[in-house]
């Protein structure tokens, strides 16, 4: 729908200030008719007719919003507005000749002649109005777009705020503090020797979740330092429950990626996979390059029958947002759920330059 039918107030706006320059065109074609046909006559044919200009040169937006102006070569804009308008002025032409014809025929002598007398005169008002309709509907879908960025950017804050509590929450999780801190004390116990090294992954998988998840951009490598850091806490905790199977390509390592990208796919592989069997299970990571893109699997094995906490699946759907905002329209998350196995599926492009972070930066 065209602005102006957007509400009954924008419409009677948009008619008023219209039939005001329709009564100024007329005004202005009276001083330059020099064969006397008369203001009545000339009266008659111009509001009606340049009232109906008035739909004519609003179809242009629809050309607009398909030619947009950042995104269609100059040359292409400059043909197709100009075959548009030359189509458009010569249609309103020859219904304005039929409406001088018809006035003709209701005893108004000589409209037919005064068409042709103020016929480059109208060509040139028209074409100029014309114009100007384009250069409204650029600056309206200028400013409309203008407006949907600072939405976005607004919905992207919001975005970032929700992320960045449900990285705290997932970074001090009460239970994944609380089961850490009884395995170490069960360690101080069973085998102190352990504890040291255990501490020491703590430290760095809470530092790296506070600290490097501020930054808009760390590596893949990071990303798997960090990981690996949380596994060997649960691979502590679990024992022969928790196979881990890694396949990294080497020139991934380097690749840069947005923080915590990896992190909430192992925590839903713990949480809702092997904390939910009491067989041994696994955890399957695969990082490796196909052509332009970075493809990431993450699978887990899980028992469809066992106790799972429940998901609110607030933390794929935060991911997916991310990625999508960080790495553009290119960027995809595949789920795929199958007897017994999990498996989330990353396909990451090169990293925008305007990645998001965790603190909105």
């Amino acid at each position: 729908m065209h602005p102006i039918f957007s509400s009954n107030r924008t419409l009677l706006s948009v008619a008023i200030l219209w039939s005001l320059l329709c009564c100024l065109i007329a005004f202005l074609l009276i001083k330059l008719d020099q064969q006397g046909h008369g203001a009545l006559l000339i009266t008659l044919q111009t509001l009606p007719l340049y009232g109906l200009l008035l739909f004519f040169g609003a179809s242009n937006y629809y050309l607009c919003l398909r030619l947009p102006l950042a995104n269609t070569p100059m040359p292409v804009l400059l043909v197709a507005q100009t075959l548009a308008a030359a189509i458009t002025i010569g249609l309103w032409l020859v219904v304005a000749l039929g409406w001088n014809w018809l006035l003709d025929q209701m005893s108004f002598q000589h409209a037919e002649a005064m068409y042709f007398d103020l016929l480059i005169a109208n060509v040139l008002i028209a074409l100029v109005l014309y114009v100007v309709w384009i250069l409204v509907h650029y600056a309206y879908l200028g400013a409309k777009s203008e407006e949907h960025t600072s939405a976005r950017s607004l919905e992207h804050q919001l975005l970032i705020k929700s992320i960045e509590l449900e990285a705290i929450k997932l970074t001090v999780h009460p239970h994944f503090m609380y089961n850490s801190l009884t395995m170490v004390a069960n360690l101080s116990l069973a085998a102190p020797e352990k504890i040291h090294d255990i501490c020491v992954k703590m430290s760095d998988f809470l530092r790296y979740s506070v600290t490097y998840g501020k930054q808009d951009k760390v590596t893949f490598g990071d990303e798997i330092t960090h990981i690996e850091n949380y596994l060997s806490i649960e691979k502590e905790r679990f024992g022969e429950r928790l196979r881990v199977n890694m396949a990294i390509a080497p020139e991934t390592l380097d690749k840069p990626t947005i923080a915590l990208v990896l992190f909430p796919l192992i925590e839903n592989c713990i949480k809702h996979g092997i904390g939910s069997q009491f067989e041994p299970g696994f955890i399957s990571i695969a990082i490796e390059q196909r052509e332009t893109l970075t493809h990431i699997s993450i699978s887990n094995s899980f028992d469809p029958s066992g106790i799972k906490p429940r998901s609110t699946k607030l933390g794929l759907s935060s991911l997916e947002k991310r990625i999508a905002y960080s790495f553009g329209p290119g960027a995809q998350m595949k789920v795929t759920k199958q007897p017994g196995q999990f498996m989330v599926e990353l396909y990451l492009p090169a990293l925008s330059q305007n990645p998001i972070s965790l603190t909105g930066g």
